[in-house]
């Protein structure tokens, strides 16, 4: 309606030939002199004017009058939408009676009284005269609201002073909607909590609470971000400011940091302070940013340690970590007794890393050797018979000793008759099983037999009177010159039978033995050696083999080739000294 009557007004104002002039004053008194009067139109100096002038002035009068039984609110409202022009004013007045309800007859008097108004501004005299006659209705009408002047006029809610719209009053002076104005001229504010963001509120979200984003002077709460009308606010998630709902906002909207897009706290993390602090909960089970495993306890030497970091031989998995050793990495770990760097079984440490019976191990990686001693025969042991004693058959060190074979774990070690090494209880070893050769295949010495040495050589044992081996005699005695020596062997000028061997010399072998007391190498009797080896009567044998015989010279015994025995060796009484007749006392 107040845009119309703004129309009418400036219609009228054109046809009048009245401009439009700011600021805006109040009409002319009636009986004034309106010469400068800013609505005046050129050559009003008078306020009596032409017939014409009044005529138009009734025209207007009857027009206003008509118009005085409508709303005063739209003749404000009329007169604050007016470019300025009392015609205007007069012809909104018009337009304002016939919109509110004013009788027909009021209405066709406003048309008629503004086409008498266009009509006489045909002329230039008519001009002044219906110019003049504006500012009479304008002047009779009891004054008009100017809308701008800073003034509360008539109906007017505000009036700040401009006609500009969005600043709280707009250009009918009523309160524009969200705002609320006070005063003359009028200052406007808007009304926070209304859900109208409007000025220079940043939210409205309806209410006049605080910590839900806008607060309750509609300024945007740090770490909110609002939108709409009226707003919806929501906290601004990346913005290191903790609001609404986020429980941690580390300044940035990365996942995977500790605190989520959405400023919630991730799996696994804690996070505290403002921009938000985000550390993984080493212990809950969650294997979270730089943790490479968490088994939910903060225990060492259980494969993840008190930091959730992987102990040296561990390999974890899932959440909760479940943790197993790595056997064969060479690392001693959890419940290996070993690990040798290999998945092998047979060299002291298992495929599963537990000791293996017979080894110890120690160091990492796992060193392993036998365990000499304890009966169980594995590695490089030859035997193990259950003790560290030497002398048994198997070392102090694990190996069969020389002369053993040793079977079994633990090892039982026995003698190896006939490998020619005499060991344990063999009382000989002639390097063969062989029975009759002194060492039989139990490696015992037989009876008559004399072992000596390694291998064993065995020969009769001379003296017992029995022939065994290289004897060739045995009298029971190991006395020379008997006949059978300390060797056993026949000595030389005898013969030997029997066992125990009978010895007896050979006379005439040209070798004195025995009892012999000559062997002349003949069994002749008369040349100084009887046939059974003894010296005749009157002889002297020397020597051994064969032995050689002469007479006794001077014994009174002529034998052999003597001439003659005077009982002595002297020469001149007949028989010389080497039993010879002398000449002298030849026949």
């Amino acid at each position: 309606m107040r845009r119309v009557a703004l129309t009418w007004s400036i219609t009228l104002a054109l046809a009048t030939g009245v401009g439009c002039r700011e600021p805006l004053a109040p009409p002319c008194p009636p009986g004034a002199e309106c010469a400068n009067h800013p609505l005046a139109a050129p050559g009003d100096n008078n306020p009596t004017s032409s017939a014409g002038s009044s005529s138009s002035s009734a025209d207007v009068t009857s027009s206003t009058s008509s118009s005085s039984g409508a709303d005063s609110s739209g003749t404000g409202s009329g007169a604050s939408s007016s470019s300025g022009a009392p015609s205007s004013s007069a012809s909104a007045t018009s337009q304002g009676s016939s919109s509110t309800g004013g009788d027909s007859t009021s209405a066709a008097t406003s048309s008629s009284s503004s086409q008498s108004a266009a009509t006489g501004a045909s002329s230039s005299s008519s001009s002044s005269s219906s110019s003049s006659g504006v500012a009479s209705s304008s002047s009779s009408s009891g004054g008009g609201n100017l809308c701008g002047n800073g003034a509360l006029d008539g109906e007017e809610a505000c009036d700040d002073g401009n006609l500009t719209g969005d600043d709280g009053c707009s250009a009918a002076c009523a309160p524009e909607p969200g705002w609320s104005c006070a005063g003359a001229p009028s200052a406007c504010a808007t009304v926070c909590g209304d859900g109208l963001v409007l000025g220079n509120e940043p939210c409205d979200d309806g209410n006049g609470s605080d910590g839900d984003g806008c607060t309750s002077t509609c300024g945007t709460e740090r770490g909110w971000s609002c939108t709409g009308q009226p707003s919806t606010c929501a906290p601004a998630c990346g913005d290191g400011t903790m609001a609404g709902l986020e429980v941690c906002d580390d300044g940035n909207n990365a996942p995977g940091d500790g605190c989520s897009d959405v400023c919630a706290p991730e799996a696994g993390w804690t996070c505290n302070g403002e921009p938000s602090l985000c550390a993984t909960l080493c212990g809950d089970g969650l294997t979270a940013g730089p943790e490479l495993c968490d088994d939910a306890n903060l225990d060492n030497a259980d494969g993840c340690d008190a930091s959730c970091g992987l102990e040296p031989g561990w390999t974890c998995n899932g959440q909760p970590s479940a943790c197993v050793t790595m056997c064969g990495d060479g690392i001693t770990a959890g419940p290996e007794l070993c690990d040798d760097r290999n998945p092998r079984d047979g060299d002291g440490c298992s495929g599963e890393c537990f000791l293996e019976t017979g080894w110890q191990c120690g160091g990492s990686p796992s060193a392993c050797e036998s365990l000499c001693g304890d009966g169980v025969v594995v590695g490089a042991e030859w035997c193990d018979d259950g003790n560290a004693l030497t002398g048994d058959g198997c070392s102090s060190a694990c190996f069969a000793e020389r002369g053993f074979i040793c079977v079994g774990s633990p090892s039982a070690c026995n003698t190896w008759c006939g490998d020619g090494t005499l060991a344990d209880n063999e009382e000989c070893d002639d390097l063969n099983p062989v029975d009759g050769d002194g060492c039989d295949d139990f490696c015992r010495v037989e009876l008559g037999w004399d072992c000596r040495g390694e291998p064993s050589a065995c020969d009769g044992e001379c003296g017992d009177g029995r022939i065994l081996g290289t004897e060739v005699c045995d009298d029971g005695d190991t006395s020379d010159g008997d006949g059978c020596d300390e060797a056993c062997l026949v000595e030389e000028g005898f013969q030997c039978d029997g066992e125990p061997s009978t010895c007896t010399t050979t006379c005439g072998d040209g070798i004195r033995a025995g009892d012999e007391s000559c062997d002349d190498n003949n069994t002749a009797n008369g040349d100084g050696c009887t046939a059974g080896c003894q010296e005749e009567l009157g002889w002297e044998c020397s020597g051994r083999t064969p032995s050689e015989c002469e007479p006794v010279c001077g014994d009174f015994l002529r034998v052999g080739t003597e001439e003659c025995d005077d009982g002595n060796t002297m020469s001149g009484d007949c028989c010389s000294s080497r039993c010879r007749v002398e000449s002298a006392c030849a026949p």
